[in-house]
């Protein structure tokens, strides 16, 4: 199947170093030479995307991963929650349940885990620092 699409896409044979007196012999060469690029660039193809997946699957584990040991901080610290809560939980980002992981350590009530505080939006440096104090 392989050598009849390499035939079909390129009808002109690799020249070679050296010419055989076997024309047969040179256009097998040839496909073979086709065939193992091919297969080269098959077999990075695939890599490419499994290491693509195993990316994607170790970001969802992580972002679940932490999903879960917030909502377990928040019903040790508050008890049961409502479901909306759950639900806000359930639908955030990353970045939320990280500053919402941080925010569990000090908030007083479950609303304040989902403030956003001052120092958070602040984007004025930190003193000898010449990078926006986003935390």
């Amino acid at each position: 199947m392989i050598k009849a699409i390499i035939k079909t896409i390129s009808r002109t044979p690799i020249q070679t170093d050296h010419q055989t007196a076997n024309p047969a012999q040179d256009q097998a060469e040839s496909e073979d030479e086709y065939l193992g690029s091919a297969s080269a660039l098959l077999r990075e193809a695939e890599f490419s995307g499994f290491l693509q997946g195993v990316t994607q699957g170790l970001d969802k584990g992580l972002h679940v991963g932490r999903m879960m040991a917030l909502h377990e901080q928040m019903m040790m610290r508050f008890g049961r929650l409502p479901d909306e809560t759950d639900q806000r939980v359930l639908n955030a980002s990353s970045d939320e349940i990280d500053d919402w992981l941080g925010n569990i350590l000090i908030a007083q009530n479950i609303e304040d885990v989902f403030k956003v505080t001052e120092e958070e939006t602040d984007t004025t440096p930190a003193p000898g620092c010449d990078k926006p104090n986003l935390h």
